[in-house]
């Protein structure tokens, strides 16, 4: 289970990058070529929802785990 957690966070964090390239791209293309801008923008909307759409599966694994920090916390 730790090991598929893992994943999801590094997954979130490549799709941060994905975004980050894509808004650098967006901005530097952006006065040469509008329609080329406009897929990076594209991506970089597509980055931020998948980096929505991740974290809210890797929060509600760590929730549903055994043994997770939630059910430590939670009264017997």
């Amino acid at each position: 289970m730790k090991r598929q957690t893992q994943f999801l966070r590094v997954s979130e964090w490549l799709y941060f990058v994905i975004g980050a390239v894509s808004l650098v791209e967006m901005i530097l293309v952006w006065t040469s070529d509008r329609t080329k801008a406009l897929i990076f923008g594209a991506f970089l909307l597509l980055s931020i929802l998948m980096v929505y759409v991740r974290r809210t599966a890797r929060k509600r694994l760590e929730r549903s785990a055994p043994g997770s920090e939630s059910d430590s916390n939670s009264p017997r």
